[in-house]
């Protein structure tokens, strides 16, 4: 379709379209995405699960986050992420950064692009003053006390782990 902004904002006000977010819109009797991941997979598809949502999705946490982890270029526009009714805290990385230690996994049975357990161990060494701070601030979330694994040894992350420890880290992010 081909309609300029004073078309779309008449069927908005007409109730014939909803507005999601800036530059997208649904039918207003079509039904909803079955979950948020749908969402994200339709409106952030370059984004990756990271941090509190991939140590949740990895099972290195029991704790359920109240709002999406994605990894996102640091050029991207940062109010793309404002979107009503869905709790995103985007991540700003280098592309390449981006790009390192991705798979896929399954969320809700939608198939989303996530950093890798090796990739997400790292990210909470390299993050950890920043996820402490964020939890003693009030984010409902906690660095999870089992992470890594290494000989047969599981590391734990304390706000007093060093980067010095025996978790390693392959490549630089």
């Amino acid at each position: 379709m081909n309609l300029d902004s004073r078309a779309i904002g008449k069927l908005v006000d007409e109730g014939v379209l909803v507005r999601v977010r800036n530059g997208y819109y649904r039918l207003a009797g079509a039904r909803q995405p079955a979950s948020d991941a749908a969402l994200i997979a339709s409106l952030f598809p370059d984004a990756v699960v990271c941090m509190y949502s991939a140590l949740f999705h990895w099972g290195y946490s029991d704790r359920t986050p109240l709002a999406w982890d994605l990894a996102v270029d640091k050029n991207t526009f940062r109010g793309r992420f404002d979107i009503p009714d869905l709790a995103i805290v985007p991540w700003f990385l280098t592309a390449e950064s981006v790009s390192l230690g991705v798979t896929r996994g399954k969320f809700d049975g939608v198939p989303l692009r996530v950093f890798d357990r090796d990739r997400v161990i790292c990210d909470c060494l390299k993050y950890e003053t920043r996820m402490e701070r964020e939890r003693k601030s009030g984010r409902p979330y906690q660095t999870p006390p089992l992470v890594g694994k290494e000989g047969g040894r599981f590391a734990r992350i304390t706000p007093e782990f060093s980067a010095e420890s025996s978790v390693p880290c392959s490549g630089h992010y």
